[in-house]
Parts: structure tokens; C-alpha cells; sequence
């Protein structure tokens, strides 16, 4: 239940982060510093997530999908409010691309890590 709430909490700190108003980002010297933010927020988001309903019965595939369309359209739903509700905040694909990478990125990793001890204890 805690890692559910830790979860919750992290979503709720990327849609903080999200519609701040943050200091000129452009000032900063290092390229891409926002799409590696949103890589990190939802890589960590997803493993969060992956963890916190790892014990529910339904099939994996169907459940990672669930998980997947749920983290992109929360995305999606967050670059939505941005445009319309804050305008010092901007719409970006890139910033979605980021997203998704992140997203699958960590998928891949839970699942490596994952597939790793589901082979410890075949053998």
C-alpha cells in the first residue's frame, strides 16, 4: 500500500513540476536538461508504478499495456493543461517523446531485471 501512495505521490509531483512556472530553463548550459527531466520523472514513474501493482492476478502483457497507455496519456492529459490553462507553459511533442522513452526504457529494464530471477529459479 505504501508503494502505491509513493506512486500516487510521484504523479502528483510531475504534475507540479509540470505546471510551475519555472526560471528561464534556456539559461541553463546543458542541451536537452527539460527532455532529460521528463525521461528521468517517467522512467522513475513507471518503475514506481510497475512495483506498486506487480501483485494483481492480471496477465502481465495486458497489465503492462494498461500501464503504458495510463503513463502516456497521463503525459498526453499533462501537455493538454499545460497550453490551455498556463500560458508560461507550452505544448511539446518532444517533451511526450521523452515520455514514452522513458516509459519503455524502464519497462525494459524491470522486465531484464525481472526475466534475470524468473531464470535463478528455473534452474
Amino acid at each position: 500500500m505504501l508503494l502505491k501512495l509513493a506512486t500516487f505521490a510521484c504523479a502528483l509531483i510531475i504534475f507540479a513540476l509540470s505546471v510551475v512556472r519555472v526560471p528561464a530553463v534556456n539559461s541553463i548550459p546543458a542541451p536537452f536538461i527539460d527532455k532529460i527531466a521528463h525521461f528521468i520523472m517517467y522512467g522513475t514513474l513507471t518503475i514506481m508504478a510497475l512495483y506498486a501493482f506487480r501483485g494483481y492476478t492480471q496477465k502481465r502483457a495486458k497489465r503492462w499495456l494498461l500501464l503504458i497507455l495510463g503513463l502516456v496519456s497521463y503525459g498526453f492529459f499533462i501537455e493538454i493543461i499545460q497550453k490551455k490553462f498556463f500560458s508560461y507553459r507550452s505544448f511539446e511533442i518532444s517533451d511526450i517523446l521523452a515520455n514514452i522513452t522513458g516509459i519503455l526504457v524502464s519497462l525494459l529494464i524491470y522486465a531484464l531485471i525481472h526475466l534475470k530471477e524468473h531464470q535463478k529459479h528455473i534452474v
